[in-house]
């Protein structure tokens, strides 16, 4: 990513800094609540889903978890500075999917962490 490593890191460490692409956020996507560690969400088909920042070692890793989901997951990023304003991002994800859900999806699940990480170079930091 062509962004600074504390800058990916402050941004992404903070749900609050979500309100900035707000209006670009998915129409199967309803009743957004944020604060700085919690994102609460109705999605279409999932229903409430509840994310938490777990942990953070600065400018290195953000973990996030599920809470009150039909999807258990853990969502890793680690950042890996490569120069003053460039940073390699990795993506970790580690999700039960009960069968049924997996069977309304389909495919969609298998490019989830394809598009994540797009919109993450996306984003504004």
């Amino acid at each position: 990513m062509e962004a600074n490593a504390g800058k990916i890191f402050e941004t992404l460490s903070d749900f609050r800094n979500l309100e900035k692409v707000k209006s670009k956020i998915s129409h199967n996507v309803n009743d957004l609540e944020i604060d700085a560690d919690t994102l609460r969400v109705s999605v279409a088909p999932l229903g409430t889903v509840v994310v938490r920042v777990k942990e953070c070692e600065p400018f290195k890793r953000i973990r996030y978890v599920s809470e009150k989901s039909i999807v258990s997951f853990e969502l890793q990023i680690n950042l890996e500075p490569v120069s003053e304003e460039k940073t390699d991002l990795q993506l970790q994800l580690d999700a039960e999917v009960p069968m049924m859900i997996k069977m309304m999806l389909g495919n969609k699940l298998d490019g989830f962490v394809e598009k994540f990480a797009e919109q993450l170079s996306k984003f504004p930091y």
